[in-house]
């Protein structure tokens, strides 16, 4: 069996990740589209007691062995063109744009790979750019996120403090931060064997 070359393996990483671009670019098609499609984006949680009111005395211990729901989903009907944009931003599609910049940045590193060296000094600022371009993405994604959540429930739900009602936490990710972080310590491996290699090659 022939052994594949290095540029082979980066050729496939490559094409993965002209394949997540690709499905990225689907994404934010079907995002447009969603109005004409008639998909619900505009859905969020409130407690019971925000749409029913607070239960009298009675009712309560009426309904003492009855389960009651944690969350009540309200759906939009008819929501403004506004109101859907913060329903795509609050359901993914704030992550969505976050990654495009991420995954062109990634291949242009691959292409660079292929073209010269993996392990190279300018491989390994790129790899920092990368973590810091995560980092930030992905912290800016999570806040759009999460201010188009508070802004699509207040825009119906007027009471309550936003900030003190836990339910536009619910979707949060942060996997952001792990990858960001451990593309900077990547990063800093490349570098710190390029430096060795260099003095390496000055002591042979």
């Amino acid at each position: 069996m022939r052994k594949r070359t290095r540029p082979g393996r980066l050729t496939g990483i490559r094409r993965l990740l002209s394949l997540m671009l690709s499905l990225n670019i689907v994404g934010l098609i079907a995002a447009a589209l969603v109005r004409v499609s008639g998909g619900i984006v505009t859905s969020f949680e409130v407690e019971p007691e925000q749409v029913y009111g607070p239960q009298p005395y009675v009712l309560q211990q009426t309904n003492r062995g009855v389960i009651q729901p944690l969350d009540i989903v309200v759906y939009l009907d008819h929501p403004s063109p506004g109101q859907t944009v913060l329903g795509l931003l609050a359901h993914g599609l704030a992550y969505t744009v976050a990654t495009i910049p991420m995954i062109i940045y990634a291949r242009r590193l691959v292409d660079e790979a292929i073209a010269t060296h993996p392990f190279t000094l300018s491989i390994a600022r790129g790899l920092r750019r990368l973590g810091l371009i995560v980092l930030l993405g992905g912290f800016l994604a999570e806040v759009a996120r999460s201010l188009a959540a508070i802004a699509l429930r207040q825009g119906t739900i007027h009471d309550g403090n936003p900030l003190t009602n836990a339910n536009w936490i619910v979707g949060a990710s942060f996997w952001w931060i792990v990858l960001g972080f451990t593309i900077l310590a990547f990063a800093q491996v490349v570098e710190h064997g390029c430096t060795l290699r260099a003095e390496l090659d000055e002591v042979i």
